[in-house]
């Protein structure tokens, strides 16, 4: 088991592509905790402090989110991936990119605390675990391919 772990350690760290790849990864991921942090406090704060919609919560908390995640996305996370030609078409499939995401971190909070009647608080494992998967895919591929 161990060997198989080193060697596929080596075949990524030999490989530039592969190291690029997950080079994305982790500093999408780092990038993603922290922006996703920040919507799960903003989504908490509004639902148990101002006793807003669930619903309303996660879209506002999305929206203060999305700027400072297109500055972090496009300068850290795929800094020296794709072009950086077309900002106007780059950011309009952030647009879209951000928009998926957040229709499923909607659907979760509907999903879980309205259908399910589950605790306000179970969305943010979808916001944490779910969501960054198909947004991660979306960038790369698509936005700043």
């Amino acid at each position: 088991m161990t060997g198989n772990v080193v060697s596929l350690l080596n075949s990524v760290l030999n490989d530039k592509v592969k190291r690029d790849a997950l080079m994305q990864v982790a500093r999408f991921g780092v990038i993603g905790v922290v922006l996703t942090a920040v919507v799960a406090l903003l989504y908490d704060a509004q639902v148990y402090l101002w006793h807003i919609d669930a619903r309303l919560a996660v879209t506002l908390a999305t929206l203060v989110a999305a700027v400072p995640g297109y500055i972090l996305h496009s300068r850290v996370s795929f800094a020296g991936h794709g072009g950086r030609d077309r900002v106007h078409i780059r950011a309009m499939r952030f647009g879209i990119t951000n928009l998926s995401g957040y229709c499923s971190n909607l659907f979760f909070t509907w999903l879980l605390v309205t259908h399910f009647a589950e605790p306000k608080w179970t969305p943010n494992l979808a916001f944490l675990f779910i969501t960054p998967l198909l947004t991660f895919w979306l960038n790369r591929k698509w936005v700043f391919a």
